[in-house]
């Protein structure tokens, strides 16, 4: 489950402070649970807008120790099924900016992109999305 604890308007965007509510999180080596919380940091993930304004969720991630002595990983960051552990940008934003690279030419994925307010930011953003896209399918 994830908590929303705040969402601030700072035009033009709109930032939601989240965290996840689990008490425990999995190592993913040993597969062992653990509550032993080692410390915490934050994570800007670029979200859909919200009615024309940039949205941007600020997670809250905790790191965690595994309690298991003969696991190689000793501290390891809670995950979350939605959002990737790395990632930039959620799930469905990813997927957007894919379709949008599979059904355009790249200059003119772009320009949509900044028209539905999910610009990636630099030009080899959809055109990687198209690729992997391709690639994998």
């Amino acid at each position: 489950k994830v908590r929303v604890s705040n969402i601030e308007f700072k035009p033009p965007t709109i930032h939601i402070y989240a965290s996840l509510t689990g008490k425990r999180a999995k190592c993913p080596v040993c597969k062992e649970y653990s509550y032993s919380v080692h410390d915490r940091y934050d994570r800007a993930i670029m979200d859909l807008p919200v009615f024309q304004y940039d949205s941007i969720i600020i997670l809250t991630a905790r790191k965690f120790k595994c309690r298991n002595d003969n696991c190689k990983r000793k501290v390891f960051t809670e995950q979350n099924d939605n959002i990737l552990p790395y990632a930039r940008r959620t799930d469905r934003v990813t997927r957007l900016l894919s379709d949008i690279a599979i059904e355009m030419a790249t200059g003119s994925g772009r320009m949509l992109s900044e028209k539905l307010l999910i610009n990636p930011k630099n030009s080899p953003t959809l055109l990687k999305y198209g690729c992997n896209v391709l690639y994998l399918n």
